[in-house]
C-alpha cells in the first residue's frame, strides 16, 4: 500500500475556509434565472433602462441585488474597504463632478458662487454608489466611464460620477466681481429657486431644493453656497434621512473641535480612517473662509485628497494647507453589515453593450465562497459576482471519519476516501 503522510488527524467537522486566487472556467451564470428560490431579486429589473419614478425620487435604478456588499469579509463579520480602488477613484474623479469653482472661459470672467459642500457629499455618495450600492444616486444622474482594460489596475482612466450640467455663476458687464451683499444674495436665492424646477435632471439640484427645504440657507446672508459647519451637519443629516438607503444602512460619523476634539484628534482619526480605505469629508478654516473636500489616501507621511476643483487637484498633499493644525471638522460613514450590493454598469470597455460593475475591477478586494460540484471539481464564486467557475479539489489534510481516512479540500470541504487509487499529494 502507498504511504500517506498525515498533516494532523482531527475529528469530522464542517467549515469553509475563503481566500483569493485566479478565476477560471465560468460554468454558470444566474443573473436572469427565474426559479422561486432565486436569492438575486431579480425583480428589480426596470424595463428599458427607463428611470421610474421611484428611482428619481431617490431608490435608485433597478439593478440586480447581491446579498453582501463586495468589500465585506463574513469570516469575522467586518468591513474591508478596497483600498486602491478607494484611491483609484477619487484621483481619477476629475469631469463628472459638481465644481466647486468655475474657471474663467475665453477671456470672460465667471464669478463663481462657491459650493464645496455639495461637491463634496457629492463625490462621497458618488463613491458609495458606484462601489457599494447602486440605489443611492439614481442612474439619471450619473454617466459611465471607459476603460480599457477591468484587469489592469488602471491609474488613469476617469472615474464614472456626477453627470450635471446645470452650472452655478454670474457675469457683469464691465466685468467685475460684485462686492454688494444684498445682490450676491439675491443671486443665490434665484438659484435656490430654479433648483426646484430642475430636480429631475441635475443632482445638484436635487440637493440644493433637499436644502432649501429643510431650511439650510441663510435668508439674508447667503451670499454663496457655502456653509457653516453646523449648517453643513445638519444638511448632511437631511440628505441621509432623505435618502431609503442611506437612512436604512448608512451612519453618519462627525468629529469636531465644536464637540469637544482636538485637531490632533481629527487628525489622527482622519489618517487612521484613509488608511482603512474609507474616505473622508474634511472641513478646514483658513483666513479666506472654510473649504470642505474629501481626503482619502495617506502615504510616506502625506495626507491626500480631491479638493473637489474638477480637473485640477485631484491628489493633493494636505499636509500644509488643509491637514493638520486646519482641519476642524470630519465627516464619515459607518455601513450596516445587512447592505446590499447593488451592481452598476458604469466601467465600460467599448460602445458595445453593456458595462460592468466595480466589483469586476482589479482593484476591488474579491471574497470568494466555495461549494462542491463533484468528486473532481469545486465551484468557486465571488459573493459580488453570479458567475461560478470550476476548479480542482485541493486536498490539504486528512481526517479519521469511521475509522476510514478521509481527504478533506481545503476550500470546500469535500471529502474522500483515501484507499490505493487515491492518496492525495500533501
Amino acid at each position: 500500500m502507498k504511504y500517506l503522510i498525515l498533516f494532523g488527524i482531527i475529528a469530522s467537522s464542517s467549515f469553509n475556509i475563503y481566500i483569493n486566487s485566479n478565476n477560471e472556467r465560468i460554468v454558470d451564470d444566474v443573473l436572469f434565472c427565474q426559479g422561486e428560490d432565486c436569492s438575486h431579486h431579480c425583480e428589480n429589473f426596470g424595463e428599458n433602462n427607463i428611470a421610474t419614478e421611484s428611482e428619481i425620487n431617490g431608490l435608485g435604478p433597478a439593478d440586480p441585488i447581491d446579498p453582501n456588499p463586495p468589500s465585506i469579509l463574513n469570516l469575522d463579520n467586518s468591513f474591508v474597504y478596497a483600498k486602491e480602488f478607494t484611491k483609484n477613484y477619487f484621483m481619477n474623479l476629475k469631469k463628472y463632478m459638481f465644481s466647486n469653482v468655475i474657471y474663467s472661459e475665453n477671456g470672460n470672467t465667471l464669478f463663481t458662487l462657491s459650493k464645496c459642500p455639495f461637491t463634496a457629499i457629492g463625490m462621497l455618495l458618488s463613491f458609495y454608489d458606484i462601489y457599494w450600492n447602486n440605489n443611492i444616486i439614481p442612474n439619471i444622474y450619473q454617466t459611465s466611464s471607459f476603460v480599457p482594460n477591468l484587469n489592469d489596475y488602471l491609474t488613469s482612466y476617469e472615474s464614472p460620477g456626477i453627470l450635471d450640467s446645470w452650472q452655478i455663476y454670474y457675469t457683469t458687464e464691465d466685468n467685475q466681481e460684485i462686492s454688494d451683499q444684498n445682490i450676491l444674495n439675491s443671486i443665490v436665492w434665484d438659484f435656490i429657486y430654479e433648483a426646484e424646477d430642475l430636480v429631475d435632471s441635475s443632482y445638484l439640484a436635487y440637493l440644493i431644493n433637499l436644502a432649501r427645504i429643510n431650511n439650510i440657507f441663510s435668508e439674508t446672508g447667503q451670499t454663496a453656497f457655502g456653509l457653516v459647519d453646523s449648517k453643513i451637519h445638519e444638511f448632511y443629516e437631511a440628505i441621509v434621512e432623505d435618502n431609503p438607503v442611506l437612512s436604512s444602512y448608512f451612519t453618519l460619523n462627525r468629529m469636531s473641535e465644536s464637540n469637544g476634539y482636538t485637531k490632533s484628534q481629527i487628525w489622527s482619526k482622519t489618517i487612521e480612517l484613509v488608511n482603512a480605505g474609507i474616505p473622508v469629508a474634511a472641513l478646514t478654516y483658513q483666513n479666506n473662509g472654510g473649504h470642505i473636500y474629501i481626503a482619502y489616501d495617506y502615504a510616506d507621511g502625506e495626507l491626500f485628497g480631491n479638493l473637489g476643483y474638477k480637473h485640477h487637484h485631484t491628489y493633493d498633499s494636505l499636509n500644509t494647507t488643509y491637514g493638520e493644525g486646519n482641519i476642524s471638522t470630519i465627516y464619515y460613514f459607518d455601513v450596516s453589515t445587512e447592505l446590499d450590493h447593488v451592481h452598476n454598469q458604469f466601467y465600460v470597455q467599448n460602445l458595445i453593450g453593456s458595462g460592468s460593475c466595480s466589483c469586476k475591477l482589479a482593484s476591488h478586494q474579491h471574497s470568494y465562497d466555495y461549494e462542491t460540484f463533484d468528486s473532481e471539481y469545486h465551484k468557486k464564486k465571488c459573493r459580488c459576482q453570479f458567475a461560478a467557475s470550476l476548479h480542482d479539489h485541493v486536498f490539504s489534510r486528512v481526517e479519521i471519519i469511521n475509522y476510514n481516512y478521509y481527504a478533506i479540500c481545503k476550500f470546500c470541504n469535500f471529502s474522500k476516501l483515501v484507499n490505493e487509487d487515491f492518496v492525495p499529494m500533501i
